[in-house]
């Protein structure tokens, strides 16, 4: 069996501060149902009436993964492959897609079903993971301690003083079954068997996610032969969680206390072995629309050092546009929103040059996720989003088809500048002028 990255999972909890009276000194410890509770003297009663409630929650099955929404997720964007490519073929002035259009919306798919595959090995684990241990604190002596400088597991203070963080991380490795490693390896041969390399990468900050493709010509390499490694005997235990009683909660009877800690136990230990692992499915969608597109356009029409504004625009306003016809204007806007895109780099826009924007084998490594590339994606964007606005949808297949006239080895942005000033009579890099002009 082919073992897996190391997993690396963690969980966060922010409770504000409070003083108050101190907690009789020492802490004591009892196992109860296989449960470690923690606690001070005079909270046995609580603990008595909390361990069954604790145990309890071990023999429940964590909440399952909740499906993708429909159209544009995964599964939509298999089912209905055939439709999406043509949709992404006419866009561009194609009747068909291309052998080369094809290979590309597969690759990536397959590329996103590996994933969810890999993943659906990680949530399985997760799900399994047990509550081992439990630590009793009471909000105020929790405080008085951290306050004093003495380290607590998990727990630290924030620079304020005035709220407690609490933190934890499970770091382990994992390994599939027999049948997930047989799914796994048998996408491996067929990523190997591609003319193409076909990758992507996901990232999420501050809450926005980010996708990114790149499709090289080489071939991929070969998958590596699996390795037996036997699966572990049982996942480990979650790391100990914190039952803290909040002032107001001091009052309650035992078992009226022990059923609204267990409540948050509950809660935070749902919270973390149901995380939704899977990416965004409408940043899926993007990559595939987009990606397919500009193979097209660099395949059948352009190959010139000049054409990445033209190729990158005309793929992201495909990518929106196929989302706004099949599933809305909110679905779209999940899939590329131009408005937001364009605030958000704005400060940016003075250093755009869209003519001078180096092809992708042209540009250096670094500076291919960088503010400023982003930022230039944007407003090639806009350029594209302007010329349909003058000229409507149509401009856009009805250009390239101009542009086609002209054999593909001879096509620069000067043959895509008179194309467009033959079908419009305005000049294009005007309208690339415009882009980069204030909002």
């Amino acid at each position: 069996m082919k073992p897996y990255p190391r997993l690396v999972l963690g969980a966060a909890l922010l409770l504000p501060a409070f003083g108050g009276a101190p907690e009789p000194p020492g802490r004591m410890t009892q196992v109860i149902d296989g449960i470690r509770f923690e606690f001070a003297p005079g909270q046995e009663p609580v603990v008595r009436e909390l361990a069954p409630l604790v145990a309890a929650l071990n023999r429940e099955a964590a909440p399952a993964e909740a499906a993708a929404p429909e159209p544009l997720s995964v599964a939509d964007l298999g089912a209905h492959r055939g439709d999406y490519l043509r949709r992404i073929a006419a866009a561009i002035g194609l009747a068909e897609p291309t052998a080369a259009q094809q290979e590309c919306y597969g690759a990536f798919l397959e590329n996103f079903r590996a994933t969810q595959a890999l993943q659906e090995v990680m949530l399985t684990f997760v799900r399994g993971l047990k509550v081992g241990s439990v630590t009793v604190w009471t909000k105020d002596a929790l405080m008085d301690r951290l306050r004093a400088g003495q380290a607590v597991t998990g727990f630290s203070l924030d620079a304020d003083g005035q709220h407690v963080n609490f933190d934890w991380h499970i770091n382990t490795t994992m390994t599939a079954t027999p049948e997930q490693q047989e799914r796994l390896a048998a996408l491996d041969r067929e990523r190997a068997r591609l003319l193409r390399q076909y990758t992507y990468h996901y990232s999420v900050k501050n809450g926005v996610a980010q996708v990114s493709g790149e499709v090289r010509p080489q071939r991929l390499a070969p998958p590596e032969p699996a390795h037996d490694r036997p699966p572990p005997a049982s996942p480990p235990e979650l790391p100990a969680l914190p039952a803290v009683i909040k002032p107001d909660q001091m009052g309650l009877p035992p078992k009226e206390l022990a059923a609204a800690l267990a409540k948050t136990l509950g809660a935070f230990r749902n919270a973390f072995t149901a995380e939704r692992l899977a990416e965004d499915p409408y940043q899926l969608a993007y990559l595939i629309f987009h990606e397919t597109t500009e193979v097209g356009v660099v395949d059948r029409y352009i190959g010139s050092a000049d054409r990445r504004w033209l190729c990158e625009g005309i793929a992201n306003y495909t990518a929106w546009r196929i989302a706004r016809d099949v599933a809305g204007d909110a679905a779209a806007r999940r899939v590329y929103d131009l408005e937001d895109q364009l605030a958000r780099y704005a400060g940016l826009r003075q250093k755009i040059n869209l003519r001078k924007w180096p092809a992708v084998e042209n540009q250096r490594p670094a500076d291919a996720e960088t503010p400023l590339t982003r930022a230039h994606y944007a407003y090639a964007t806009r350029a594209v989003s302007m010329m349909v606005g003058r000229h409507g949808a149509e401009v856009v297949p009805k250009l390239l088809q101009a542009v086609g006239a002209t054999p593909r080895p001879k096509v620069t942005m000067r043959t895509v500048a008179r194309a467009y000033r033959q079908l419009t009579g305005e000049d294009l890099f005007a309208i690339l002028d415009a882009a980069v002009g204030p909002l």
